[in-house]
């Protein structure tokens, strides 16, 4: 979660390299989750 926004980072169900991440109301959905 961001903390200046409190929105967390989306990628918008696309998992392809180069999709565009936005920043959206945190939800705890499968767009939500990182592995690193």
């Amino acid at each position: 979660m961001n903390g200046d926004s409190g929105k967390c980072l989306d990628d918008v169900w696309s998992h392809e390299n180069g999709t565009t991440l936005v920043q959206y109301d945190c939800y705890a959905g499968a767009t939500q989750v990182w592995h690193g």
